[in-house]
């Protein structure tokens, strides 16, 4: 009798123990649940606090690149010699020329109104969104696009050719200069991300205009557009979107 007693007794502290186990295995479970999902949230949130960081430093890096590139090409448009009518089409060209080398331009051009360039009719930029931009008195600038007669990645900057160099004045015509764009992708290489990652920027259409991945760039890869047929890319599309 005493035996089935203490027999009783030891399986009911075993149940017991058994029990405590479980209940301490379980919060033991739960806390560390809790800790990777607040170790995942931060690790969340401090990486969009450093791409934010990251986004920032890189539109400052391309904002100021592409300041000092539309202020050069503004100030040619206020040359008193390239805006008079009394200034040889010659000379002109020769004092363009010698700024192109300075400032290490793939090409410089100055066209009429018409569009038309200068001591050439056998083509016309009228019809580009830049060229019609500048005429009505604004530097810009455009995407860069891949051009297969420089083989380079290049970008347009266009501003307005003012009468007699006399800003505000009459439009005369427009200075169109291209420049490598690569520029701009050296710019995204520069940029630390994380180990393994990398930066790069996008148009509005979502086209990758500028890489540390210099090949996304000349192919035009477009995220938003892949993944219409493509499912593993809608996530990134979305982000990209934003």
């Amino acid at each position: 009798m005493k035996k089935e007693k203490k027999e009783k007794q030891v399986t009911i502290r075993a149940q017991i123990q058994n029990y405590m186990l479980a209940v301490v295995g379980v919060a033991l479970l739960l806390v560390g649940t809790i800790a990777c999902v607040l170790n995942y949230t931060s690790t969340i949130s401090n990486l969009e606090d450093s791409m934010q960081l990251i986004a920032k430093e890189s539109e400052a890096h391309v904002h100021a690149e592409l300041e000092v590139l539309l202020s050069q090409v503004e100030m040619i448009g206020t040359i008193p010699e390239l805006g008079s009518d009394e200034t040889p089409v010659d000379e002109k060209k020769a004092v363009l020329a010698n700024y192109q080398k300075q400032y290490g331009w793939l090409t410089a051009n100055i066209f009429d109104v018409n569009g038309i360039p200068w001591g050439s009719g056998t083509f016309s930029y009228a019809d580009k969104e830049y060229f019609q931009t500048a005429l009505g008195g604004i530097t810009c600038t455009n995407d860069p696009a891949y051009q297969e007669q420089l083989n380079a990645l290049i970008i347009n900057y266009a501003a307005p050719l003012w009468k007699d160099g006399v800003q505000g004045s009459e439009v005369v015509g427009v200075v169109v200069v291209t420049a490598d764009a690569s520029v701009f992708s050296d710019i995204m290489s520069e940029l630390i991300v994380c180990d393994g990652g990398s930066a790069y920027m996008i148009n509005q259409n979502g086209t990758v205009i500028a890489s540390s991945d210099y090949d996304s760039v000349l192919n035009a890869e477009n995220t938003i557009k892949e993944a219409e047929t493509d499912a593993s890319l809608k996530k990134l599309a979305a982000i990209e979107r934003k």
